[in-house]
Formats: structure tokens, C-alpha cells, sequence
């Protein structure tokens, strides 16, 4: 498949970046700044790129081949915030990463070059590319426990899962007929998979088997994030483009609540994996929020980012951190007193 977009998706891609969608473009240099209430690491970029753009709502639209520098991504010092490796190899955009979490440290990459990159997560060498999907390869993720999987979601409307010791692929899961967006796994209990689509669907598969156990319905424009909780009941979450989140029960697949607040697209949404229950999210209205697992309720709204937030994630270990990235070119690391 050529790169250039036909005429539907170059138009779906011009509304996309008039209304702060889509990719994560961070790259970087280290400062530090502080706010009240919250400690603040900012990682700033600088870089030729754009032209050093900083991407708004009302910038025009940038030509497909203008971008085909931007293949690399980058690894930080989760203490110093050095920067500490560049990897490369990617011919196109890198859309996600994960790393694992327990066993060998590994690295996935997936890419709008179709391809999903293993990397080794000490020396950042390159273990294998896997290769099988037809179109951009937009979420990947690892398995938390049992044997090694990933996982990976692409624009060919396909889920892949591979064996993430041998890179084998085990299996294809189709049923969604747009995009896939985001794929995450379960993190305890029955293995499971989530996917997210641009189809405004939600669809849940057996993670031995992968059957499809369950679609879920109720988003009203593109699903553009998906997770399961860690610990307590199992639950889902899920981020659209309606500007919406949406907590669904992980066993019964009921709808439980829609967390409403943002004015703009709701792009990432990430839970707490230790402490009190806790869900954060980011949004095309420069904002981050961060909710009550339990109630549902509203804590807090971070403003420091002056264009869209892409990506949110809550740290794992150590001092409570919530991580967010977006189109001003910065990373913000937050230390809230929640």
C-alpha cells in the first residue's frame, strides 16, 4: 500500500488534524519547571521536522511526504529524564510502544510502515520485525502474566497476537471494519483482549482462544483508547472522539458510567495500577483530568500543556507519576497529591 493517502482518508486525515487527532510527535531536550500542587518535569523539543511547528487547531494541513523523517523514538532515564537511546529503524511514523513488565526486558514498536519492531530493552538492539499486517500498525501491547504475548491493532481492521518469545504469529482476530486504534491485554484474572475502533466499537476476545466474546456499544465517534483495570473488579475503559469516557464491567460487559468534562476529542486514558483507584485521561482541549476509580467522580484538572494531549500513562512503581504527552512538543511529568 502506497503511503499517499487516496482521497477519502487524505480527507479524513485533513479533519483529523483540524481537530487535534491522531499521532504523538515527541521528541527532546530536558528542562525542569514547578506548578502549585504539582511537581513538574518538563521535556522540551526542538527539532526541524515541522519547520519547528507547533501543531493548532488552525495550522494547515502538512503533505503526507513531509513527515518521512520522523521515524525514530526515543528511551528515558525514568529517574534522571537523560535521554539514553534512539532507536531506529522504522521507515515511517511510530505510532506505540510498550515494554514489558515482568521476565526479559523488551520493547515493541508499531509503525505507519506496517511493521512491528522487537527491541531488547537493556542495549536496545533489534530482535526481530514482524511483518504480516496491510496497513499502518497504530497500538501495541505485551502481556502481563502467562506466557508472553503481543498484541497488535492496525488500519487493516485486523488484531494480531504473536508469540513474544518465538515471534510467531498465533493468531489474526477480524470482526472490527475500521481502524483499530488501541488493543490492550488484561492484566489478572481470565486472559483478555480489548480493541478499540474507529467502527465506535469496543470488542472483547478470549485471550487463549481468541474468540470474540463481546462487542460493546455506545460511543458515538471514533473509540481512540481502550484498558482494563489493574486489581479489584475488572473493568474497561475506553476514550472517543464524542469527547467521552466510558467505564464498562469487565465480567457482566455493562456500561457502569460516562465520565463527561472534556470539550475536546478524548485521545489517551490510562488507570492506576497501585494506590487508590484512579483514571486519568487527555484531551484535544489541552487538558488532562484525573478521576475516582470508585466513584467516578472528578479530582483534578491539570493545565500546563498549550496543544492537544496525546498520551497518558500512570507510573508503575515508586512515587505515584502521571505522564502526559502532547502536540507542544513537551512530556509533563506530574506528582499530584491525590
Amino acid at each position: 500500500m502506497s503511503d499517499q493517502p487516496d482521497d477519502e482518508e487524505y480527507q479524513l486525515k485533513q479533519k483529523e488534524y483540524n481537530d487535534y487527532r491522531e499521532y504523538k510527535w515527541i521528541f527532546g531536550l530536558l528542562r525542569k519547571e514547578y506548578q502549585i500542587g504539582f511537581r513538574v518535569a518538563v521535556i522540551s523539543t526542538n527539532t526541524n521536522a515541522f519547520n519547528d511547528k507547533t501543531m493548532t487547531a488552525s495550522d494547515e494541513f502538512i503533505p503526507w511526504d513531509a513527515l518521512e523523517d520522523v521515524m525514530p523514538f526515543l528511551a528515558w532515564d525514568g529517574t534522571t529524564y537523560d535521554l539514553v537511546a534512539t532507536l531506529t529503524g522504522h521507515t515511517n511514523w511510530v505510532n506505540s510502544v510498550a515494554l514489558t513488565t515482568d521476565g526479559p526486558p523488551r520493547i515493541v514498536s508499531g509503525s505507519n510502515d506496517n511493521t512491528i519492531k522487537v527491541w531488547e530493552g537493556t542495549t536496545y538492539g533489534l530482535l526481530t520485525t514482524l511483518t504480516g499486517h496491510t496497513d499502518r500498525v497504530m497500538s501495541v501491547a505485551f502481556s502481563t502474566h502467562g506466557p508472553l504475548r503481543i498484541v497488535s491493532g492496525s488500519g487493516d481492521t485486523t488484531i494480531k497476537v504473536w508469540d513474544g518469545t518465538t515471534y510467531g504469529l498465533l493468531a489474526t482476530l477480524r470482526g472490527h471494519t475500521r481502524w483499530v486504534h488501541s488493543v490492550a491485554f488484561s492484566t489478572d484474572g481470565p486472559p483478555r483482549i480489548v480493541s478499540g475502533s474507529r467502527d465506535k466499537t469496543i470488542k472483547v476476545w478470549d485471550g487463549t482462544t481468541y474468540a470474540l466474546l463481546t462487542t460493546l456499544t455506545g460511543h458515538t465517534d471514533n473509540v481512540k483508547f481502550v484498558s482494563f483495570s489493574t486489581g479489584g473488579p475488572l473493568r474497561i475503559v475506553s476514550g472517543s472522539d464524542d469527547k467521552t469516557i466510558k467505564v464498562w464491567d469487565g465480567t457482566t460487559n455493562g456500561l457502569l458510567t460516562t465520565l463527561t468534562g472534556h470539550t475536546g476529542l478524548v485521545n489517551s486514558v490510562a488507570l492506576s495500577t497501585d494506590g487508590p483507584p484512579r483514571i486519568v485521561s487527555g484531551s484535544g482541549d489541552t487538558t488532562i483530568k484525573v478521576w475516582d476509580g470508585t466513584t467516578y467522580g472528578l479530582l483534578a484538572t491539570l493545565r500546563g500543556h498549550t496543544g492537544a494531549v496525546i498520551s497518558v500513562a500512570f507510573s508503575t512503581h515508586g512515587p505515584p507519576r502521571i505522564l502526559s504527552g502532547s502536540w507542544d512538543n513537551t512530556i509533563k511529568v506530574w506528582a499530584p497529591s491525590l
